[in-house]
């Protein structure tokens, strides 16, 4: 999940910050984020037919802003470059 770093940084589309600045904050974030107990947090990685990593999902326990009920927050989604746009298949 880390080599998904600079992919990140490269998507974010924040051209007010330097590309180094973005990619050190994706590796505090990562670390910060996998730092955090299991119990709290869910990590999917989707793979192909071949077992090749397409991407993941993180998400991390919440407290919904509304109702104030726990809840799960998506902090992560990335796709790899190849693929990106391919529609998602069940397994």
């Amino acid at each position: 999940m880390f080599d998904q770093a600079a992919r990140l940084a490269s998507v974010a589309e924040l051209p007010w910050h330097g590309q180094r600045d973005v990619l050190a904050f994706q590796h505090r974030y990562k670390n910060a984020a996998f730092a955090r107990p299991a119990s709290e947090t869910a990590c999917f990685i989707a793979e192909d037919e071949a077992s090749q990593r397409l991407g993941y999902v993180h998400a991390e326990a919440s407290t919904d802003f509304v109702t104030l009920e726990p809840c799960a927050y998506v902090t992560v989604l990335a796709v790899t470059a190849a693929a990106e746009g391919r529609a998602p298949q069940r397994g």
